[in-house]
């Protein structure tokens, strides 16, 4: 069970409530290590309950029982199938059917295939980035348990390759292509013109696809590793534009030595590409670096950390200017706030 006080206070306003969710699951397995099942439930609720002083009440109420059923078999020595199937049953959204399925083939020790796709889907609340972004202000939730649940699809296909090289050298390499769908986004529509905002299906789908690489290359006690990440969303219902505040390129790389029980020191750098904000203005890229050294002894360890010592933070791109402080405005986040942070410790092992 999870248990949030939200409170926000603000010049002339507030926004305050209570949400609970819990999530209890049971399961049972059988079967042979060639051909195995497991089958099981689970009960998940959400409930929010906004404050009666609050100016309009934005509570609600989600409860949703499942069953599931997953089979894994062994086809031979090469190839191998996972299947699966979950229905899922809402309060207020229906009956939800949400198969499915995954293939391993194994072509060579050091390589294998998999390629997997399923449906899903997700349930209408008012907590999300852009509404947390307004404080909830001017928010109206009366349509929310008329809205449509949102409905995916999509697949992924990956390749998984690792060797040796000498008796000194690893290396390995994981390139993943994917490609989602979701029917039905709920989107949040506003401002009208006495400041209201309000959910609704949007008129058309949403799409990403793209791919992610990830290397590592290990050499003694030094390991490197490498990441890219092409993230293309695109706004079905908005001329096909790229989703506001998600980058399309982002490139992360660090750098770990680590001598067993004495050692480990690691230098990380992170880039992250252009993005567009609500108004389809573009933002600056950037880099983040940071550092990090422990150094263990018997029963203490010692650490230190330089989080984001290059002080990237959104104010040096551009003047964040939030009105003022008794009525602020909405502030669209791209980039750091803080910048550099440094912090160290101790951890003592009994």
């Amino acid at each position: 069970m999870l248990h949030f006080d939200r409170g926000i206070h603000q010049f002339q306003y507030g926004f305050d409530g209570e949400q609970v969710a819990t999530f209890s699951e049971a399961t049972y397995s059988f079967g042979q290590a060639k051909s195995s099942w497991l089958v099981g439930m689970n009960i998940y609720s959400d409930r929010f309950n906004e404050s009666h002083d609050s100016n309009s009440d934005r509570s609600y109420e989600q409860f949703t029982a499942g069953v599931f059923v997953q089979q894994n078999t062994q086809l031979s020595e090469d190839w191998s199938l996972e299947t699966g199937l979950r229905l899922d049953q809402s309060k207020d959204y229906g009956l939800q059917t949400l198969p499915r399925l995954s293939v391993m083939y194994k072509a060579h020790p050091k390589l294998t295939f998999r390629m997997g796709g399923g449906l899903g889907y997700k349930l209408p609340t008012i907590f999300t980035e852009e509404t947390e972004r307004l404080s909830f202000r001017g928010l109206q939730s009366f349509n929310l348990n008329n809205l449509d649940a949102e409905q995916s699809y999509g697949g992924n296909f990956d390749i998984n390759y690792k060797t040796a090289i000498g008796d000194e050298w690893t290396f390995s390499l994981n390139q993943l292509f994917y490609y989602t769908q979701l029917n039905d986004p709920v989107v949040l529509t506003g401002p009208t013109v006495g400041g209201a905002y309000a959910f609704q299906n949007a008129n058309g789908d949403l799409s990403s696809k793209g791919l992610e690489t990830n290397m590592k290359l290990t050499y003694q006690d030094f390991k490197l590793f490498l990441n890219y990440a092409l993230i293309d969303t695109e706004l079905g219902y908005n001329n096909e534009l790229q989703k506001p505040l998600t980058a399309k390129h982002n490139i992360g790389a660090v750098l770990v030595y680590e001598e067993h029980g004495k050692w480990r020191i690691g230098l990380e750098s992170y880039y992250t590409g252009k993005q567009f904000r609500s108004d389809y203005t573009e933002t600056d890229d950037y880099w983040i670096v940071g550092f990090m050294a422990l150094r263990k002894f018997k029963n203490i360890s010692l650490y230190l950390n330089f989080e984001n010592f290059s002080d990237t933070r959104q104010s040096r791109f551009e003047n964040i200017n939030l009105s003022n402080a008794i009525n602020p405005e909405a502030l669209e986040v791209w980039a750091p706030m803080d910048g550099f942070i440094m912090n160290g410790g101790i951890i003592l092992e009994f």
